[in-house]
This record gives C-alpha cells, sequence and structure tokens, in this order.
C-alpha cells in the first residue's frame, strides 16, 4: 500500500480555537462549526483515493480483485507535511476516507453471493439430499431410532426377507387404513431403501405405527425380537403356504438340552427353538471357541447335583446343549452389557474375534460329515462406553452391489474390507516367509476407524477373522441362500443363486415414484429459483459497485451529503444480512435490494457465469427504503458534533445513484451547512468552562494562601460547595448552565438556618478571608456572602436545648420500661418463638412488635418507642387467627410472652393494644405443641401466605417402606393423630398438631429448599437432584396427599412458606424378567401387544406417567436418553447433536462421531 504525505489529523483540531479564537459564544464562526464535524479544511482530513474506483480503459476489469484501481488524488486543499496510511483504524473517524466500509464483499467472487441467496430465502438445495447411485440408502434418525436403523439395514439385505414382506398383505378386516398398517410401512420403508430417489429414507410413518418414542433409545436386541413376532403374526394370516412360516423357515432354529444321571443313566431331554445365539464375553475371544464352551458337556456335582426322576434322589449328571437343525440365517448376539459386583449394568468392551466365514456343521448334532457353511452378512455395533446410552451402526454387504458399506443413520460410506480380506487370503495362500502378515486392528468404535484382519485365517483357504469391541450382532447366512447380483467376488458368495433381487406391489411402487417425482419436481424449482436470484445478484452487484466506485469526493468544494458509516455500512449490507428497514412504495415492484431473510444453509453460489444484463432487467423505479441515518443527528434535528467520528461524506451524484439504482434513502439527510448551531454553543461553553474553571480555582487558592481567615472581612462559606468547586470536574457543574454559588438552595442550609441567620451548626461552613470571597463575588454575583462576626440565630439556640430535654425524657422510660421488664430482656437472644415453660399462660404476639421494642430500648433517641402492642394482623375479619402457631414458617414470625409481661406492656401504654391471643405449650419438650382457644382461618392464613416472593419449604423423602401418599391417607392422618400428652384440653379449645408428627418421620431425611412463588415444580426437582441426587425422573412430589404436577408454578400448586413436601422416589426392581423388561422397554407401543398410541415426539412424561417416563428399570436393557427439550439429560451427562449420544460434560468431541459438543 502506498503513502501520501498528508497532515496527521488530531481530534483537538475541532475544538482548537476554544479559548483562542473564541471566548463567548457570540465569537463562533461558520467554519469553526464545520470544524467541530471535521468537516473544515483546518481539520487537515486527507481525501483518500477510492481503493474500489473503476479501473482505466486500457486495464481490463478484474473482478476478483478486492482492491481495484486507485485513482490519484484530486484534492489540493490539504498540504503534504507527514505520512499518513490509509487503514481501517487511522481512517475511521475521517469523514474522506470511504474505503472500509465493506465493499470487499462485492467485489471478491462467491462471498455476497451466498449470503444473497440466504437473505433471499433460496434455502437448501434439494439435490444435496440426491441419492448416489454407488451408494445405498441410508435412513433417516428421528431422534434415538438408531437401533432400528441398523437392524433395518440388516433386515433388507437378506432378500428372501425382503421379498416375503413385499409379498404380504396386510389385513384389511381390522379397521385400520392400509397407510397405518406396520406391514405396509416396512414395505414402503424398504422400496424408499431399494428404490428412492433421495440419499436416505424417512421411517417417520413407520415409527408412528408401531408407536414408538423417537426421543427413547432402546435396546436393539429385544426390539428385533418383538418386532420379529408382530411380522410373523402377520405372516401367518397370510394365505400363501411360503409365507405362513417366513420368520421360522428364515430365522428358528432347534436346539436340546440334556442331563444324564451318572447313576442310572436315565436321560432328561427338553427340545427348544431359538432365533439366535447369545455368547458370553472374555478377554481376547473367539466366536467359535465360545460356540464350543457353550456346548461343552457340564459336569453336575456336590452343591450342584442333579435331582433324577427315576432315583427320586440327588445325583451327580451331566449337561449338555446340542443344535439341532441351523436357520439359513444365523444372529450371534454378544452378551455386551451384564451386571457389576455393586448391581449397575455396565458395558463389556471385551473384544471378540469371528470369522468371515464359519463351518457350522462340525457343531451340529448327530454330525453328517457335511460342511454348513455360513458366511459373515451384517454387523451390528453399539458404540459408547455406558450400558445406559450409546449409538448403534450397522455394517452390512450389499446384495446389490456385493461391497460392504457402513450404515450410520442417513450417513452411508463404503468399507473396504473385502480388500483387506483379499490381503489377507493372499498371505495365507502361499506367501513367502519374508512378507509382513496383515497388520491387526479392529471395526470400527469409538477409538478405532477402519476394519482390518487380526491374524492369518484359521479356516484352510478362508479369508481370515475379524476383531471388535463393539459388536453386538452378528449376521451369518447359509451359502447359497443369499442371492447376490454380485459384481466383486472378494467374498466368494454365491453369485449363482436364481432368486433375484425383488420387486414391491403396484401400490407401493406408485407411492414411491410419487415421492421421486416429487423430489424431482424440488430440485428442478430449485434450479429455476437459482437461476432467477442469479439475475438479480448480477444487477443488484453491478449498481452497488457502479455507486461506491466513484462516490468519493475530489475536494472539499465538492458538493456532498453527509451520512453515517452505520448508514453506508447498512446499504452495503443490504441483499446480504437481514435488515428490517421501513420501505415506501413509488412505483413497480421491482427493487434490486435485498428481502427479509430466513435461516437457511451456508451454501455458497458462484453466479459470475449468468451473461445477462443487469441494467435491463430493471423494470420502473424500485420501491424506496428509507436507512436510519439518525446516529449523527442530535435532539434538535441537526448534525450532532458530538457524533463527528461516524460521519462520512459522499458526493450528490453518487446519492442520487444509490436512490435511483437500489430505491434507498437516508433518513433525515444532511449537508455540511447542517451543522447544529446549539450544540456547538452548549459544547463550546462546557469546553471553555473546563479551561477557564481550572484557572479560576488557582486564582481563589493563591489569594487565599495570602490572607489570614482571623482578618477583618472574613466569610463564611459552605464547606461541601468549596470542596466541591475546587474540583477539576465539579459534580455541581451541568452543561451549558452556571455553577451553583456559594448560597444556592443546595447548600444555603449549611451556613444560614431556617431563619435566615447563621446556623448553629458549624462543622458544616469554613472561613474564608476577605480578597478570596471578592473574587468569588466576580464569578457569584448573587451571592450574599455571611461575616465571621454574626451571632448564631438565637431561636435555634433555644429549640437546641428543647430536643436535649427531649432526649433524656426519652432515656428515662425507657430505663424504667428495662426495670420493669427485666425477664424480657434476660431472654432477648431467643425470646420465644415457643412458650418457656409449658402449661404456663403465654400471650401471642408479632415478632415485629418485639423488635421495635428492642430497638427502642437500646437506642431510644433515634427510634421511636411503639405505642400500642399492636395484633391486630394476628386476627382476620372472621375473629379467627390468620397464623398457625403449630407452622414452622408462621412460628417464625410469632413471640410467646408471659401473660403478666404482656399486661406491663399494655398498661404502660395506657392499655394500647390487642387482641389478646393466649396460648399455652403442650408436651414434654420444646418445641411445643401450641394449644389456644382461636381457631385457625385457613382461607384468611393461605391469602397471607400466598403474597409471599420468596420461603423457605421442607422436603421429607419417604422412607422405602412408606406407600405413596394420598389425600385420604392425609386427613385420616391428621384425624388419627393421637392427643399430645398432658392435662385434657378444657371444651371449645382447638388443638393443631405439626404436619406429618408421627414418629416415622424421624426415619425420613428432609431437606430445606429456598423456593420463589412464580417458579415450577420441576425447578423443586432440579432443586432436590442437586442436594440428594435423586434424577428428576424418578422424583414423585406430594403435598397434602395430591400429587404436583412438573408445569405447576408454586403459586398455583399453594405451595406456601413452612410447607412440607413429601417425595417418593421411584425405585425399580433390578431382578424383573425379560417379560417385564419388555412391557417397560416398550410399553405403550404395538410391539407390547397394546395400541400404539405413542407419539414419535412426545411431551415431556408426566410425574403419574411412569411408563411414559423416559427412566427405564435397571432390569431393562433400554438406554436413557432425553424424551424432550423439557426433560434435559443430567447436568454430568451432554447430548450429541448428531449422534444423541449422551457424553460427559468435559468432553470437547462425541467419543463417537467426533462431533462438536455444545457448551
Amino acid at each position: 500500500m502506498s503513502k501520501k504525505r498528508v497532515v496527521v489529523p488530531q481530534r483537538a483540531l475541532e475544538w482548537g480555537w476554544v479559548g483562542t479564537l473564541a471566548r463567548d459564544a457570540a465569537d463562533i464562526t461558520p467554519d469553526m462549526r464545520l470544524r467541530t464535524c471535521g468537516l473544515a479544511a483546518a481539520n487537515k482530513w486527507p481525501i483518500c483515493p477510492n481503493k474500489f474506483s473503476a479501473p482505466t480503459p486500457t486495464e481490463p476489469l478484474d473482478e476478483g480483485d478486492a482492491r481495484g484501481k486507485k485513482r490519484p488524488r484530486l484534492d489540493s486543499d490539504v498540504e503534504p507535511d507527514v505520512e499518513h496510511e490509509c487503514s481501517k483504524k487511522a481512517c475511521k473517524a475521517n469523514p474522506n476516507c470511504l474505503n472500509w466500509l465493506g465493499q470487499e464483499e462485492w467485489v471478491e467472487r462467491g462471498g455476497a453471493m451466498g449470503k444473497f441467496m440466504r437473505v433471499n430465502n433460496l434455502g437448501r438445495n434439494p439435490e444435496e439430499n440426491k441419492r448416489d447411485p454407488k451408494l445405498p440408502v441410508g435412513l433417516k434418525n428421528l431422534g434415538a431410532t438408531c437401533y432400528a436403523n441398523a437392524l433395518l439395514q440388516l433386515w433388507f439385505q437378506h432378500l428372501a426377507f425382503r421379498d416375503g414382506v413385499y409379498r404380504c398383505r396386510p389385513a384389511t378386516d381390522t379397521g385400520v387404513a392400509l397407510e397405518n398398517s406396520p406391514v405396509f410401512q416396512l414395505q414402503m420403508t424398504f422400496a424408499g431403501l431399494q428404490m428412492g430417489a433421495q440419499k436416505a429414507y424417512d421411517p417417520v410413518r413407520l415409527a408412528e405405527c408401531l408407536g414408538l418414542r423417537a426421543a427413547v433409545q432402546q435396546d436393539a436386541q429385544e426390539f428385533a425380537k418383538l418386532f420379529l413376532d408382530l411380522l410373523d403374526k402377520q405372516f401367518k394370516l397370510q394365505e400363501v403356504e411360503s409365507l405362513k412360516n417366513l420368520i421360522p423357515d428364515q430365522f428358528e432354529g432347534k436346539r436340546m438340552y440334556a442331563n444324564v444321571c451318572s447313576k442310572c443313566h436315565t436321560r432328561s431331554e427338553r427340545g427348544d427353538v431359538f432365533h439366535e445365539i447369545v455368547l458370553d464375553l472374555k478377554p481376547n475371544c473367539k466366536l467359535e471357541k465360545q460356540l464350543e464352551d457353550q456346548l461343552r458337556t457340564e459336569d453336575l456335582t456336590g452343591d450342584n447335583r442333579y435331582h433324577c426322576s427315576f432315583c427320586d434322589s440327588l445325583q451327580d449328571a451331566k449337561r449338555y446343549t446340542e443344535l439341532h437343525e441351523i436357520p439359513p440365517v444365523l444372529h450371534f448376539t454378544m452378551a455386551r452389557f451384564v451386571w457389576d459386583e455393586t448391581g449397575d449394568r455396565k458395558k463389556c468392551k471385551d473384544a471378540i474375534q469371528f470369522p468371515v466365514s464359519v463351518d457350522m456343521g462340525r457343531f451340529v448334532t448327530p454330525s453328517t460329515g457335511k460342511s454348513q457353511w455360513y458366511d459373515l452378512r451384517g454387523i451390528l455395533l453399539h458404540k459408547g462406553s455406558s450400558a445406559h446410552h450409546g449409538h448403534y451402526e450397522s455394517q452390512v454387504l450389499d446384495a446389490a452391489s456385493g461391497n460392504w458399506f457402513n450404515f450410520n443413520d442417513d450417513e452411508v460410506e463404503k468399507v473396504d474390507l473385502g480388500v483387506q480380506m483379499k490381503k489377507a487370503a493372499g498371505v495365507e495362500n502361499g506367501a513367502k516367509g519374508t512378507k509382513r502378515p496383515a497388520r491387526p486392528t479392529v471395526i470400527p468404535d469409538s477409538d478405532d476407524d477402519e476394519i482390518q484382519i487380526v491374524e492369518k485365517p484359521l479356516i484352510p483357504n478362508r479369508e481370515g477373522f475379524l476383531s471388535s469391541r463393539e459388536a453386538y450382532m452378528l449376521v451369518y447366512a447359509r451359502r447359497g441362500e443369499q442371492p447376490v447380483e454380485s459384481v466383486d467376488d472378494t467374498m466368494q458368495v454365491d453369485s449363482t443363486a436364481s432368486v433375484p433381487i425383488p420387486d414391491p406391489q403396484v401400490e407401493v411402487l406408485k407411492m414411491i415414484t410419487e415421492m421421486n417425482t416429487k423430489f424431482a419436481d424440488e430440485c428442478t424449482a430449485f434450479k429455476q429459483r437459482r437461476q432467477a436470484l442469479l439475475v438479480e445478484f448480477k444487477a443488484l452487484r453491478e449498481a452497488k459497485r457502479e455507486v461506491f466506485r466513484a462516490w468519493n469526493i475530489s475536494s472539499l468544494s465538492d458538493e456532498s451529503v453527509i451520512v453515517s458509516r452505520t448508514a453506508l455500512t447498512e446499504w452495503l449490507e443490504r441483499g446480504l444480512k437481514p435488515t428490517n428497514a421501513k420501505r415506501k412504495r413509488s412505483g413497480s415492484d421491482a427493487t434490486l435490494d435485498g428481502a427479509a431473510a430466513t435461516d437457511t444453509d451456508g451454501t455458497v453460489w458462484d453466479g459470475m457465469d449468468v451473461d445477462i444484463d443487469a441494467k435491463a432487467k430493471i423494470k420502473g423505479p424500485p420501491s424506496t427504503v428509507a436507512i436510519d441515518n439518525q446516529d449523527i443527528e442530535c435532539w434538535h434535528g441537526r448534525l450532532d458534533p458530538a457524533k463527528a467520528g461516524e460521519m462520512k461524506r459522499i458526493t450528490k451524484d453518487a446519492y442520487a445513484k444509490i436512490e435511483q439504482l437500489t430505491g434507498c434513502t437516508f433518513q433525515p439527510l444532511f449537508t455540511k451547512n447542517d451543522v447544529c448551531e446549539d450544540c456547538v454553543e452548549t459544547s463550546f461553553l462546557d469546553k471553555y468552562y473546563a479551561q477557564a474553571h481550572p484557572n479560576l480555582v488557582e486564582q481563589f487558592d493563591e489569594v487565599r494562601k495570602q490572607q489570614n481567615v482571623d482578618e477583618p472581612g472574613s466569610v463564611w462559606i459552605s464547606k461541601a460547595w468549596l470542596k466541591d468547586w475546587r474540583c477539576k470536574n465539579p459534580k455541581m457543574h451541568r452543561s451549558g448552565v452556571d455553577d451553583p454559588g456559594p448560597d444556592s438552595d443546595d447548600f444555603l442550609s449549611d451556613v444560614k438556618c431556617v431563619h435566615g441567620e447563621l446556623g448553629s451548626n458549624a462543622a458544616s461552613r469554613c472561613k474564608i478571608p476577605a480578597k478570596a470571597a471578592e473574587l468569588l463575588a466576580t464569578a457569584f454575583m448573587t451571592w450574599e456572602p455571611v461575616s465571621v462576626d454574626q451571632e448564631e440565630c438565637a431561636i435555634c439556640e433555644a429549640e437546641r436545648s428543647t430536643n436535649i430535654a427531649d432526649r433524656k425524657q426519652r432515656q428515662a422510660e425507657a430505663e424504667n420500661e428495662k426495670q420493669l421488664l427485666k425477664e424480657l430482656l434476660v431472654n432477648e437472644p431467643d425470646i420465644a418463638s415457643f412458650p418457656k415453660v409449658a402449661d404456663e399462660p403465654h400471650v401471642m404476639v408479632p415478632a415485629a412488635f418485639m423488635r421495635a421494642w428492642y430497638q427502642w430500648l437500646r437506642k431510644p433517641a433515634e427510634h421511636p418507642r411503639p405505642a400500642s402492642v399492636d395484633c391486630e394482623a394476628l386476627v382476620c375479619q372472621h375473629g379467627q387467627l390468620t397464623v398457625d402457631p403449630n407452622k414452622r414458617g408462621d412460628r417464625s414470625t410469632l413471640r410467646f410472652i408471659r401473660e403478666e409481661d404482656y399486661e406491663r406492656l399494655l398498661e404502660l401504654r395506657d392499655g394500647a393494644g390487642g387482641p389478646k391471643v393466649v396460648v399455652r405449650g403442650v408436651g414434654v419438650s420444646t418445641p411445643y405443641r401450641i394449644e389456644s382457644s382461636w381457631d385457625v382461618c385457613d382461607d384468611c392464613r393461605t391469602e397471607r401466605l400466598s403474597n409471599y416472593e420468596h420461603g423457605d419449604i421442607v422436603v421429607s423423602i419417604l422412607a422405602e417402606n412408606e406407600p405413596l401418599p394420598t389425600p385420604e391417607a392425609f386427613e385420616l392422618e391428621l384425624a388419627d393423630s393421637p392427643p399430645p400428652p398432658g392435662p385434657k384440653k378444657q371444651a371449645g379449645t382447638i388443638t393443631r398438631y405439626s404436619l406429618r408428627g408421627k414418629p416415622r418421620r424421624s426415619k425420613r431425611k428432609e431437606i430445606s429448599i429456598t423456593v420463589q412463588r412464580h417458579n415450577l415444580v420441576k425447578t423443586i426437582k432440579t432443586e432436590i437432584f442437586q442436594e440428594c441426587k435423586i434424577p428428576s425422573g424418578r422424583q414423585r412430589l406430594f403435598l397434602r396427599g395430591r400429587e404436583l404436577d412438573d408445569g405447576s408454578t408454586v403459586s398455583e400448586a399453594r405451595i406456601l412458606p413452612g410447607d412440607i413436601v413429601e417425595l417418593y422416589e421411584i425405585r425399580f426392581d433390578t431382578s424383573s424378567s425379560s417379560t417385564s423388561r419388555k412391557d417397560e422397554g416398550f410399553s405403550g407401543t404395538l410391539l407390547s401387544g397394546g395400541a400404539a398410541k405413542a407419539p414419535v415426539c412426545p411431551p415431556a412424561p408426566s410425574v403419574t406417567d411412569v411408563s411414559s417416563s423416559p427412566i427405564i428399570p435397571y432390569g431393562t436393557v433400554v438406554l436413557e436418553v432425553p424424551s424432550s427439550p423439557l426433560a434435559p439429560p443430567a447436568p454430568s451427562q451432554v447430548a450429541c447433536p448428531m449422534c444423541t449420544l449422551l457424553n460427559e460434560t468435559t468432553n470437547v468431541t462425541c467419543e463417537v462421531c467426533n462431533a462438536k459438543l455444545p457448551v
């Protein structure tokens, strides 16, 4: 960047004429006013060359050059003195520099285009969702449905199963519409995966039909069992014989459990069918070895002996399991989720090695001597370190291409599994010993990103073994059962199978075709919309460039308008950022300025290839848009000198083009002649004061030092006024106004009394010598000083004597009451929040009265004496108490004093006070229960307490063996509470006991919580979690036997200060069976046998609906995730925005997908 020799401007030049060229407001000239705004030649602001000016005709236009062609400086009014470099910082306040306002975005390629598209609501390009012909279709995650997506991808690639689903006819006599049938929606899902035009299919209708709660992540194994059971019921209703037994034929095997008595050799057998084989895990285990261990004979001896029915006694025996038939599709499930010694569920991360192909013939009994080869077709992965949350993915062999793919919901990528296997096979089948074997690694999990071979294959001529710490389910298919149109023989699968890839039924095919057509239409509409916006952008870009390339003045004498830097920046940003500027129509609707914005994607479009004349597209005058120029306007409606640093100067011709080409105006519009005279005068007075005042103070201090205050002629002056006036910036000073004099209203009382004479408070005034007073008198001509020889006011002196006598009288009254009421003073620190002695009459008085009485006794001259023992606030209009002395919250506002002390207080006040509320303490220890002849008015008490802003409540946690509170139990408990020990109460009295005063409360844990009346009950649960670590989803709160709703406020729930809220903690049975776990995990869904009523995106569960809560019993293999935005995860975890995995709050990125976690 080149440098020009010009004067470095200084802000002092704007007001440098104050006190030199002008000492009075009448001396201000028009040029001085221009200087205050930096618009005069004397300000020495340079006219910076336009960095974006149009290039010379000999130089071609380079649209990518952000600098443009600089033209020579044309202004000759500024004399060169020192070097000045044009920069954003140096020229921020320069009204003659227009280089740093944001023009770069309209010059550089692409940047402005993308913003313009977003502002004009172009939206995301639907072609981004277009299916890649080389990749299968993924499935959208509806919140936490990755478990279902992973299994659907596995089942879809099983062609026989897919064909059966396509051929199945949903039942039509159930009253359920075809579109609401799970079978039909499964057909739609499979057809979408097979023939969809988008890269991901949305299975929301399938989830709705099943009643799945999309925000609750379930266990994939459990979902597979229940969903296949549901389909099996549908298949059995079909007329085609091959469909009736599709599930058993494809997935069902047979096994036998046997016990053989070692004594009599009696054999006890029990047959069973299975759909999966569950394998235990241990470090570095192998699939075939674990299967062998499961089938190995077990000796039953010692305490584990077998009861033989033939011997009718416990005998040593042998137990074993035999596989009799293996289904065409074999599922191995890993026991990933186990119980530890503490009774908590945890995830087992032991790696298991499994072959790509396995001969299951050697595991079948009786052995036929023939091989039964099964090939690996799919792997279900559970990612994450916890058993209570995680993310499911699947890796599946695509039936159409013969390639392996990883399915992570809507993200699908090819896995190079075949390449790794081919390399491993080469090493096994004759590679020289000098070559190293394949490098060991594992299937992708939270720590690894690729699949590789771990060792040489154990089976001759087969590919090898894989290893994974995240594999949850392995799917093998009998060789020859899976029809594959393979393009890659890496897996050595049977590609000669006769069954073709099935096609969906006509109804399904029609709907998928309509979806594809609609998507194609959306893509076409987007292209057309984008093309139209490209044309509009080109026109707007050319209009903006035409303006800012030539909007600089060339000389200070050029005609110009004054616009704020913010307004010019807003004009440049219009079309690129949202704006709320008001629009006035002046003709056609056509305009080149940007429209309102919406939140869209960040796609950047390069529209420079649109070869259309922009100016030809402008039809009629554009609409008028008023851009706010008030940033530089004063309250008089003219240019504000205080905003000089915000002012920019553009030519009148440039402003005319702005209005003509872009339809924008600046309101209000100013020229250099609009500098506000009033603001300049006010600022002048302040700046002149800032110069003159220190000089006057300096003269005053000098004169004051030269003369002694004891000399004749000295005067009194306000000490506060003098201290403030001598400051450099007195607090008394107001802009544009003369300082108040020493005898102004705020300071007159420091010297004179109300009678106009010399006051008696000598501490508020001081003496100054006569010459100093004369100097002040020249500045404050209305000041009338008071001589130091003047006597103090006689009237004020007499009043002061009277006040002294009054204070002595008050002190004597206080001493008298202290002597008469010694007992109350002795007990002052802990006076009676309960009666001091049981069964002795006490009087209940407000605690506020006792505090006021104590304050008066301590300092009778400063605090008023309570005139009466006012107890009116204790009694309502119905003649009953507004407080309950047995409530701990009310008791803190009361004091109980002896009856004789109360009578003495009344006597000293001539009987002023009352009403008298007599109570007795009943019990053997404090705090006593209170007996009173007065009833408590519950309505008036509730109304009084409801007006509180905040107060304390008690949360009482029910013991494990206590039942749920109910209103009936609450009333019964109050009615059945035993009477307190002591004398029998007299007729007509009412005894009130503390709520929940039973002995069992001693077993409860209680905590105190401060609440506000506008807090939600849910907020109370959060406070309880922080205190007791009981999750909100496991809390049920009860008040007076009534359960509280999370969405209610404290006021709506009628929770009052001092109330006891009972907490019932939901505890789960860890020994529940798998059957009960099924009901709990999928309760309310079609999979559990009920109606599918649960919405896909449910609201936050009610505390009364345990089944709808996302907190699942420990016995259920269900992973806990947030159920809705109203039920966030525990504070110790944060949900990943991409895969929904709950991560620790200390993590920066997700441990599964590495996405950035929210702060």
